[in-house]
């Protein structure tokens, strides 16, 4: 019987002393692959050394120092601390007894003369702790703490910093992903001239959660309740903003996707706006054909200095090549956005998508055809005025900015430069041709916008694409820039001069439009035609949008419209204005109604709806048919004919160029219908106060009529046919529509 209490004693002993030496084995393995583990850590210049390790029964001591041997001062660094407490049951504050492989408490210091290489002087020392739990299954909890600090940059820009620290958790979940919850505690940066920048407790959160079958779903979110900008004076302020992102994917080879952005209120200085609230969705996208895209534009950016092109235009290239492979059937990008504003509100409901029923695009040309587009936006009355009324002021500034350099430019300058400069300058882009560095289209294209004088920014961005096109070189195309640049400052000041004084009377106007002709700005048949008009006296709208129709008819620039128009104006007597300079106040009243009347006109033709509500459109694009407000609304038809694309055309609509009638304007509205045009002689009689064709009056004249009212004459067209002149004078065939064969873009 007493052998038999020995013999339990000893059992209970072992099994007690097999207990109490679990916490060291587990110690002992885990160092082993905790060892293992940490030797991944050296790559790079990065070099991680176990300064000590201590194994204890039931727990370990770590010391670890991380330097940069390549670095200046190879020797210092950042220091880790652990204290390693062995499982297999640990007792934690918060969640009790936990079965665990192990709890890792870190923290984080660096040296001094490290945080002196960063360019930090540091009031009191950083410190960052993380308590690790680490679980047998391979998953981790990590707790972070990271102690308020104040530093100063000792950069040339010195910055100080005061940061309450931060606090939060990282979650990794093994096979299935990771997530973390991260909460950054108010941040002020101040830097020089009482500048600065502050955050109020950010809150971000990370999520990966993978699926075997079809990958993982990805998410970030982030929102602060107060960020603040002080900056040259000004101050910005922006109250609970949030910001959140997610990628899903549906299926192996399809991602769906959301985007969501909002805040309460956005102060700038005095002014204040919001809430606001934009949702985008994405529906049904191809991931394999995202990643190809993503691939495609990193390598054009990475050679785009071997090619000749700026990382940005081989970018925008890539993707005009890439992008359509992204579609799939089903495929759709919808967007809501809800706008407040001090003047009313403005929302847009909008969705694009590929029909099911359509084959997949083979070329980018295909995918902007097929593609199914619906928008709605609605804009209050108020905000349409605050709109308009800043539209009618960047227009005056522009107008006035204009005006002050045509008023400071010298009275002179002679042709012979502004002719010199051309012909050094096609004799250059010819060069260019024949050293490869310019196709022989583009230098077609280029003679064509010295030819209809197409302005200095719509040149510099059709240079740029076709840079993105691989269509002319860097060097090249910054040449023709800058050169165009000149060529086209010498032919505004040779304008100035023609037009720098007002007009006395009508042989003072014949003799500017002479001066016009006899520079190139007109040709002579475009220049007998206005003198003729003149001797005419019409009124000055009609005379106004004759010379807006050669405008269309690239007959004339518009710049030079502008000042003819002007020029009449002051000959009638009902502009008071110089030409080279404009009344403020009047010039910005005439600059909104004109604003105004565009969207009344529009109104009109039921492009824009305006009720007790406010104004609204919407807008549709199905197979290629565009309705706004279900009107139909006409578009060049594909295969069309089209003016040369570059280089440098100015597009119809641009800004500054007449639409063609029927075609969308630069804002996307409809320009204004084509003018009525004067009927052929041989199928109308003449009009009231013109020769009638081939009748001449006595000794071979024609027959003068009566001066006739403003209300009964036609509107004169740009390529209506001259009158017969009386001998000996011949008069040439008019010549002001643009050639039926046009420079081809550069290829």
């Amino acid at each position: 019987m007493r052998m038999l209490k020995y013999v339990l004693v000893f059992i209970l002993v072992v099994i007690l002393a097999g207990i109490a030496v679990v916490p060291w084995i587990d110690g002992y393995y885990f160092r082993k692959a905790y060892l293992q583990n940490l030797a991944k850590f050296n790559f790079g210049t990065r070099k991680l050394q176990v300064v000590q390790y201590r194994l204890g029964w039931l727990s370990s001591n770590v010391k670890l120092h991380i330097t940069d041997p390549t670095a200046p001062h190879p020797t210092v660094g950042i220091w880790v601390n652990q204290h390693i407490i062995h499982g297999p049951y640990i007792h934690d504050a918060l969640t009790g007894w936990t079965y665990l492989a192990a709890e890792i408490k870190t923290q984080l210091s660096a040296d001094p003369e490290f945080l002196t290489y960063l360019y930090l002087n540091v009031e009191s020392a950083p410190q960052v702790n993380l308590d690790t739990f680490i679980f047998f299954n391979g998953k981790m909890i990590t707790r972070l703490d990271i102690v308020p600090v104040n530093f100063v940059t000792t950069n040339k820009a010195p910055v100080k910093v005061a940061w309450q620290g931060a606090e939060g958790a990282l979650n990794m979940l093994g096979a299935n992903g990771i997530a973390s919850d991260l909460t950054i505690k108010p941040l002020l940066l101040q830097l020089k001239q009482g500048d600065s920048f502050s955050l109020q407790n950010v809150t971000t959160h990370i999520a990966l959660q993978c699926k075997s079958s079809v990958g993982c779903d990805k998410s970030f979110a982030f929102s602060t309740p107060r960020l603040s900008l002080n900056g040259n004076g000004k101050k910005i302020d922006i109250a609970d903003i949030s910001f959140a992102f997610s990628v899903m994917p549906d299926s192996a080879s399809v991602i769906n996707s959301k985007f969501k952005i909002a805040f309460n209120k956005f102060t700038i200085g005095d002014f204040a706006f919001g809430p606001l609230a934009l949702n985008v969705d994405v529906e049904n996208l191809d991931m394999s054909a995202l990643r190809k895209l993503e691939g495609a534009v990193f390598l054009a950016r990475a050679n785009a200095v071997s090619r000749g092109l700026t990382p940005n235009a081989a970018m925008l290239s890539a993707l005009n090549g890439e992008a359509y492979h992204i579609v799939t059937k089903g495929m759709s990008l919808s967007q809501d956005m809800q706008f407040s504003t001090p003047y009313g509100n403005l929302v847009s409901k909008g969705k694009a998508f590929w029909p099911t029923e359509v084959p997949l695009p083979t070329n980018a040309m295909e995918f902007t055809h097929n593609v199914n587009l619906q928008v709605e936006v609605h804009v209050a009355d108020s905000l349409m005025d605050q709109v308009l009324q800043k539209i009618a002021e960047q227009m005056d500034a522009a107008a006035a900015a204009n005006a002050k350099k045509l008023a400071a430019t010298p009275a002179a300058v002679g042709p012979h430069n502004t002719e010199q400069d051309t012909a050094d300058f096609k004799k250059q882009i010819d060069l260019f041709v024949s050293q490869k560095q310019l196709s022989a289209s583009g230098r077609d294209g280029i003679l064509f916008a010295l030819k209809t004088h197409s302005t200095t920014g719509l040149f510099s961005l059709n240079v740029q694409q076709g840079l993105a096109r691989q269509q002319v070189t860097t060097a090249a195309a910054a040449y023709l820039n800058t050169q165009y640049a000149k060529i086209e400052d010498d032919r505004a000041k040779d304008l100035a001069a023609i037009f720098a004084k007002p007009v006395t009377d009508d042989q003072d106007l014949q003799d500017r439009v002479n001066a016009l002709a006899a520079k190139g700005y007109i040709s002579s048949a475009t220049a007998t035609r206005l003198i003729l008009l003149l001797s005419q006296n019409l009124d000055d709208s009609i005379f106004s949008a004759f010379v807006k129709n050669l405008a269309t008819s690239n007959a004339v620039t518009l710049n030079v419209a502008d000042l003819l128009s002007k020029a009449y104006l002051q000959l009638k007597g009902e502009d008071t204005t110089d030409t080279a300079s404009s009344g403020a106040q009047t010039a910005k009243m005439t600059t909104l109604d004109k604003v105004k009347k565009f969207i009344d006109s529009n109104i009109e033709k039921g492009y824009i709806t305006h009720d007790s509500k406010g104004y609204s459109s919407v807008v549709t694009f199905d197979h290629g048919a565009l309705k706004i407000n279900g009107v139909p609304f006409d578009i060049p038809k594909r295969g069309a004919p089209a003016a040369p694309a570059i280089p440098l055309q100015q597009p119809a609509g641009a800004m500054g160029v007449h639409p063609a009638p029927g075609q969308p304007g630069a804002t996307g509205m409809p320009a204004p219908a084509e003018q009525p045009r004067m009927p052929m002689p041989a199928q109308q009689p003449a009009a009231p106060g013109m020769p009638a064709p081939q009748q001449p009056g006595v000794s071979g004249m024609p027959t003068p009529a009566p001066t006739p009212t403003p209300t009964t004459q036609p509107l004169p067209s740009a390529n209506a046919p001259m009158p017969p002149q009386p001998a000996p004078v011949s008069v040439p065939a008019p010549s002001n529509s643009v050639p039926a064969t046009t420079p081809a873009p550069i290829h």
